[in-house]
């Protein structure tokens, strides 16, 4: 399988270098969702759908601009230079976090632990993690 790939991007002259900025294109709209899942208790499950698709699409259509307006054309040796790069990353950082924390505003919370744990099994293991969640919340 790896042999195959590697025969087709050479092919189409993509070197290891192009696919690290298509890495960064694709992975930098993921770090502030991530972020916010074990930073911020209001963060719904669409918040982080939302924001880490959507600012991935808006990166790539940034990096497609970036790149037509800084080189005049869009071109697999024009997408791994540095500037158009740059454009799909903050784009895709910035908007990323405008998404997820809106879609998460705008929509219900989740259940809180309580809940979940109260409709889920009633075992004294559940009750022993219901009791130290709460004392870890009440110390922030």
């Amino acid at each position: 399988m790896g042999c195959w790939a590697s025969i087709s991007l050479n092919a189409g002259n993509i070197n290891l270098g192009w696919l690290y900025y298509v890495q960064g294109v694709i992975l930098s709209p993921t770090v502030i969702p991530i972020a916010l899942t074990i930073s911020w208790s209001k963060l719904t499950h669409a918040g982080v759908f939302c924001g880490a698709i959507g600012g991935a699409v808006l990166g790539m259509i940034a990096w497609m601009i970036g790149c037509l307006k800084i080189y005049g054309q869009i071109n697999i040796p024009n997408l791994a230079d540095p500037y158009s790069a740059v454009c799909s990353g903050l784009t895709g950082l910035l908007f990323s976090g405008i998404l997820t924390i809106s879609v998460s505003l705008m929509r219900e919370a989740s259940p809180d632990l309580e809940k979940q744990l109260e409709n889920g099994a009633n075992d004294s293991d559940a009750s022993k993690h219901l009791e130290k969640a709460k004392v870890q919340c009440s110390t922030l």
